[in-house]
């Protein structure tokens, strides 16, 4: 046997991760690195005839990645953060409504056994009437008998019986 528990835990029981949160260095850090990137692009069109051209554009094919992972970070938080909250949300929600689905179908569950049980319960009475009893009378024959047995009959289609 494991001993992992029977049924899952709750969404409230697993832990979560922390979304990853900019500190004020990191945030300072991308906005030196854009303003760099941007003065940068101001030099190359300045010395756009330079003969050291190509060392100046390998030099911005590394800051250019640089600045591509800072405004990543800058930006992807907050989106990051929006989406996993709207995710938990709707998690929640679909749980609930599962957990209220669960719960509907114990009922019905519940009320077709309580059914099943009542009419087999009127099947049982309604044996041959007995030695001087009023004919017409038995339970078979009362509109009782017949809204069971037709609630029986839906049981059956809405809830088959369980092999």
């Amino acid at each position: 046997m494991t001993d992992l528990p029977a049924t899952p835990p709750a969404a409230s029981d697993t832990p979560t991760t922390p979304a990853l949160v900019l500190g004020r260095f990191e945030k300072i850090v991308a906005v030196v690195l854009l303003a760099l990137f941007v003065i940068f692009i101001g030099v190359l069109v300045v010395l756009r005839g330079s003969e050291h051209w190509d060392r100046l554009i390998y030099l911005f094919g590394g800051l250019e990645a640089l600045v591509f992972a800072a405004v990543g970070a800058l930006f992807g938080t907050g989106v990051q953060r929006s989406q996993t909250a709207q995710a938990q949300a709707t998690a929640e929600q679909e749980k609930a409504r599962a957990d209220a689905n669960e719960t509907s179908a114990a009922h019905g569950s519940a009320l077709a056994d309580s059914i099943r049980a009542k009419l087999d319960g009127a099947e049982t009475t309604a044996a041959p009437e007995g030695r001087g009893a009023r004919p017409g009378t038995g339970p078979a024959s009362t509109d009782e008998a017949r809204s069971l047995a037709e609630l029986g009959r839906l049981v059956d289609v809405w809830f088959p019986r369980q092999r």
